[in-house]
């Protein structure tokens, strides 16, 4: 898996060959049977046999070069087909929507499937539900981004893709109000407070007459002041 077709199983490495043993141990769930496999079995296994055609650094695996026969994660630049598509967490849909889609910082490449079917296995391994999202990869290398090719229907890209290569599926407004951007919610939470403080100085200003509520809250809050005051000065006299 790690010394011949890793492309295959959509293990993919950011750094000389090493691969985290969590997507190893995602990529051994898919294949049946390895079911019974946790990822500290997994880890333990090559802690306590230490395999020779191995190396471990951490939470990395891979396999020793010298082992490999042709460079298998060294990627080619090539033209990809017209349309590529990517998972998605159903949270990051409206970041993606508005910012495009760009790697992580502790990612070298971010992974694009020829297939629709390929992407949702890939998607599988990260959320229960993933969105799939279309790229129009051919505009996009027109527009300079580099596509690289992994073999086995994966293509890999470093650029970010902008918004306008990108058909995002379509969402209802129950998805909508479950997954608001934080933004959204702040500037409505601000707009919502301007509109209680333009309010309260209305009604100070007596452009218009007060209901029994408001008049009550600003009898209290006169009250408090005016005790907050009385504190004050006590505490300066005994000074």
């Amino acid at each position: 898996m790690l010394g011949r077709n890793p492309a295959e199983f959509l293990l993919i490495s950011h750094n000389n060959g090493w691969i985290s043993f969590k997507e190893l141990h995602k990529a051994l769930l898919e294949e049946g049977t390895f079911s019974f496999l946790t990822l500290n079995s997994l880890k333990q296994h090559f802690s306590l046999f230490k395999p020779r055609e191995f190396e471990v650094d951490g939470e990395y695996v891979r396999v020793k070069q010298d082992l490999l026969k042709e460079p298998i994660f060294s990627y080619e630049n090539k033209p990809p087909p017209e349309f590529l598509f990517f998972p998605i967490r159903q949270r990051a849909y409206f970041y993606i929507e508005k910012h495009g889609y760009e790697r992580s910082q502790n990612k070298k490449w971010n992974i694009l499937c020829s297939s629709r079917e390929k992407a949702i296995l890939l998607g599988k391994r990260f959320t229960n539900a993933p969105l799939i999202i279309k790229v129009y990869a051919q505009r996009a290398l027109k527009a300079g981004i580099n596509f690289y090719y992994a073999r086995h229907e994966i293509y890999l890209v470093r650029e970010k893709i902008q918004p306008e290569f990108l058909e995002l599926p379509q969402v209802d407004e129950s998805f909508y109000e479950k997954h608001k951007p934080k933004d959204e919610t702040l500037k409505e939470k601000k707009i919502e407070k301007e509109k209680h403080i333009s309010d309260e100085l209305n009604l100070l200003s007596g452009t218009f007459f007060p209901s029994i509520d408001a008049f009550e809250k600003l009898k209290r809050a006169e009250k408090y002041s005016r005790r907050k005051g009385l504190k004050k000065r006590g505490k300066r006299h005994r000074k």
